[in-house]
């Protein structure tokens, strides 16, 4: 399903079996972006959400430690350039979308640290992006399922 349909899918892999789901508002939302172009699709229905339901915004991009060269992955300076430029990058695609949005960028899995923020900001929805072709774009093509299991909250993926 997340392959092919063309409109959200929200998946909700931890509610439990048989439960009663009301309709409420998420209070706090976490957009997970890869910063790849498909990522600004996600980050304003992520955003026109938010607006929509007037919740907090929490948009965040992570990079795996291993993406570079061995002795490069050491170096702090390098890891400093890494995070600077990641943050460069996301205030430009917050910017141009006219986003206004709590930043959080860290190092490690992906899924994890997409797990990690919605519980750290007790969030109630996760968003990724999934580019237009079939399948996911980028490393969410990769982390889209571990996202999913590993997420505390409904995920939707846009």
């Amino acid at each position: 399903m997340l392959h092919y349909a063309d409109c959200p899918v929200l998946t909700g892999v931890h509610i439990e079996e048989g439960a009663i789901l009301e309709a409420t508002a998420p209070r706090k939302i976490v957009c997970a972006v890869d910063l790849h172009p498909q990522s600004s699709k996600a980050l304003a229905w992520a955003d026109q959400m938010a607006e929509e339901f007037h919740s907090q915004l929490i948009v965040g991009s992570c990079h795996a430690p291993g993406e570079s060269h061995s002795e490069e992955t050491f170096n702090p300076e390098w890891r400093f350039t890494v995070k600077n430029r990641i943050r460069e990058r996301l205030s430009e695609l917050t910017t141009g979308l006219h986003v206004s949005a709590a930043p959080l960028i860290e190092s490690g899995n992906p899924a994890e640290i997409v797990a990690e923020a919605a519980q750290q900001f007790n969030a109630d929805l996760v968003a990724i992006g999934r580019s237009e072709a079939a399948g996911m774009f980028g490393r969410q093509r990769t982390n889209a399922y571990a996202v999913i299991r590993h997420s505390p909250c409904p995920v939707v993926s846009v």
